[in-house]
């Protein structure tokens, strides 16, 4: 404010570089003074916020700065500037408005309305992970089973199977206590060529 009413005088340079000073001291005090007490993991989301905000605000000051300094000669420029300012502001945006939501419904997921809306959200999940139905994931594991048992009678395809003409398993020459003679390796592929 004290900017704004006395910063005239100073002219838009002066007024600038003294924000983006004044900006910078707030993102050093928002790293070293830790000004969130971190209660649960979920918390640790505000100190995220905060400084990014602060980045992002920095950030446009500098734009802004850098583009009334630039003038009408470097126009590319000052569009893909003006581009980047309103992009970085818009996904801070979202952003602030995912974590305010989800932060609301966890507040909330006692209630009727969050609950119904859980429900649909699984009801059309398509096939991902469905969040902790113990009916839906017994469902699941019995798949599984039987998938298991069907798959009893089928042959082993790997280095170690019984009858596998493969030279060995490349996995097991990568550790040096397991890496095989040289000579050893020379004579066994002179036998399996001729």
């Amino acid at each position: 404010m004290a900017l704004s009413v006395f910063g005239t005088e100073l002219g838009v340079l002066r007024q600038s570089i003294v924000a983006l000073l004044l900006l910078l001291g707030c993102i050093v005090l928002e790293i070293i003074g830790e000004p969130f007490r971190q209660v649960t993991e979920a918390h640790a989301v505000l100190k995220r916020l905060e400084l990014c905000a602060l980045l992002v605000e920095w950030g446009t000051l500098w734009c802004g700065l850098m583009i009334h300094h630039s003038g009408p000669r470097s126009e590319g420029m000052n569009v893909f500037m003006t581009l980047c300012v309103i992009l970085v502001n818009v996904g801070m945006m979202i952003w602030f408005l995912c974590v305010l939501v989800t932060a609301f419904l966890e507040e909330k997921k006692d209630s009727a309305v969050v609950q119904r809306i859980s429900r649909m959200k699984n009801r059309f999940s398509f096939g991902s992970a469905r969040g902790g139905d113990p009916e839906e994931d017994e469902k699941e594991q019995k798949r599984w089973n039987s998938f298991e048992e069907s798959q009893v009678g089928v042959r082993r395809r790997t280095f170690e199977a019984e009858g596998n003409v493969s030279f060995g398993n490349p996995m097991r020459m990568t550790s040096p206590e397991a890496s095989p003679d040289p000579v050893q390796l020379e004579l066994e592929m002179a036998v399996r060529r001729g």
